[in-house]
């Protein structure tokens, strides 16, 4: 399973990405925000980037997550 996080529109989307043919998503995250990092590397997202002062002066971390994704 992609992850033990139950939230079914996140992996309608993710299905839905797959079913339209894409080979990533990307996201962005506050590095300020330990418990999202901790969430989206548990979705098995790898940091592939930074973006600095993204959010209004905060940096934000790039996430990639490579699919097919084994969703749960």
């Amino acid at each position: 399973a992609l992850a033990t996080v139950q939230a079914p529109a996140w992996n309608a989307a993710i299905a839905e990405a797959q079913r339209r043919g894409a080979n990533a998503v990307f996201l962005e995250v506050g590095r300020d925000n330990p418990a999202a990092l901790a969430l989206y590397a548990a979705l098995r997202f790898a940091n592939v980037g930074s973006r600095k002062g993204y959010y209004g002066g905060r940096d934000a971390a790039v996430l990639r997550l490579s699919l097919p994704a084994d969703l749960p």
